[in-house]
């Protein structure tokens, strides 16, 4: 993708945070072997680890989620939109469903890297007005609700 993204953007970078787990170093070698091959290396940065999430998401003009399956609902799609991060993300799975909540216009079909890659390009250049993420994707908002749970059950006891 940001080899295609390169063509449009010349100017942009990319950032890829987070450790791999033990059992998926083989992935992160892939993908660095691929930043040789494509002649990224001055267009992509592995970060490793970091605490500071909330601030890359500050600097950031668009978070990727590029999911190649379907995962449950995961953090990085409705953080980065609660920072007011746009985020582009294939049309399946948790993502998609925060980003139709949140974002729409970040949804691109899955698989498609040529798409993906124009609509980071888009709202890159043209970042949306406005991003609304309902209430309920919040922290507090998800632990209100569970407590709520854990007090009816308790009441009814």
């Amino acid at each position: 993708m940001m080899a295609h993204l390169i063509k449009q953007s010349p100017d942009c970078h990319g950032v890829i945070v987070g450790e791999a787990e033990p059992n998926k170093q083989h992935y992160l070698d892939e993908l660095k072997s691929l930043q040789k091959q494509l002649n990224l290396d001055q267009n992509l940065t592995f970060t490793g680890h970091r605490s500071d999430i909330h601030a890359l998401y500050g600097l950031a003009r668009v978070t990727c989620h590029m999911s190649n399956k379907p995962e449950p609902f995961g953090r990085t799609v409705p953080e980065a939109l609660a920072t007011g991060c746009p985020v582009v993300a294939f049309d399946r799975g948790g993502a998609a469903e925060s980003l139709q909540q949140g974002l729409p216009e970040g949804l691109v079909e899955p698989d498609n890297i040529e798409l993906f890659a124009e609509r980071v390009a888009q709202l890159a250049e043209n970042p949306p007005m406005h991003i609304h993420l309902p209430k309920e994707f919040y922290l507090e908002e998800q632990v209100n609700r569970t407590l709520a749970v854990y007090e009816s059950l308790l009441q009814s006891h």
